[in-house]
């Protein structure tokens, strides 16, 4: 996992969450980050891509 997460990246991760119960679950932030940091990035922005459509 990286040192320094960028802000909008942190953000982004924040807003998930706490908005997509993960929090209801028990977890904790920091165990939210070690989930995510699993996820390759290219499989994360073709997840996102795949979810709200591509940028306009």
């Amino acid at each position: 996992m990286p040192v320094a997460i960028a802000d909008e990246v942190l953000d982004l991760y924040a807003f998930l969450f706490c908005q997509g119960g993960f929090r209801n679950l028990g977890m904790t932030f920091e165990q939210f980050l070690l989930v995510i940091a699993t996820f390759k990035p290219g499989d994360l922005n073709a997840t996102i891509r795949e979810t709200i459509g591509p940028n306009p």
